[in-house]
């Protein structure tokens, strides 16, 4: 099986890769992704949406097959995850302790930010879970090269406030590890 995971960098715009996006066997996206779909640079498919479980909002936004619902800060609202997933009416997969491990290794490595990006989540996630041949990553363009200052695609809404200071570094070096202990090559689109 071979995924793409499409996250919110600008470096798809002007590059016409929707068709090679939505070619793969999985397409993953993230949070507030329903502003690009259907865009000639970030494709139409959408099989599984990567949320945290404090923006579960955005939900009623998109329609995929699956969500992924990452409890980032190592616990999550019991009450608002069950209403969403009765609301949705498609599969939530919520890998608490997947994610609570690897957001430890993470802070083994010296990450200077709490837990792991939406994005590096679903790396984890998809890697755990689906023992893929091969992730593409599409769109990760500070993730893939930490030397590159981070920026968003405008036209992708913020769901946070304040600064995003997530460690890139340290995610691209536990993007080796996620590689290596499940055996999935990484590369980028």
């Amino acid at each position: 099986m071979n995924i793409v995971i499409v996250g919110h960098g600008p470096s798809l715009k002007g590059k016409g890769l929707g068709s090679e996006i939505d070619n793969f066997d999985l397409v993953v996206r993230l949070k507030a992704a329903h502003t690009v779909v259907g865009s000639e640079d970030y494709g139409s498919r959408v099989d599984v949406v990567c949320m945290s479980t404090e923006v579960l909002g955005l939900g009623a936004h998109i329609k995929p097959q699956m969500f992924w619902l990452y409890p980032k800060k190592g616990t999550y609202d019991k009450e608002a995850v069950g209403d969403f997933i009765g609301r949705v009416g498609v599969g939530c997969v919520l890998p608490l302790d997947l994610v609570n491990a690897w957001n430890e290794r993470f802070r083994s490595l010296g990450g200077k930010h709490p837990n792991v990006s939406t994005g590096m989540a679903a790396i984890i996630i998809a890697a755990a879970s689906l023992a893929p041949e091969t992730i593409v990553l599409a769109g990760f363009d500070t993730l893939t090269n930490p030397d590159v200052p981070f920026t968003r695609n405008d036209d992708i809404p913020r769901t946070g406030t304040g600064v995003i200071d997530h460690d890139w570094s340290a995610e691209n070096e536990l993007l080796k590890s996620v590689s290596s202990s499940y055996n999935v090559s990484i590369g980028k689109l």
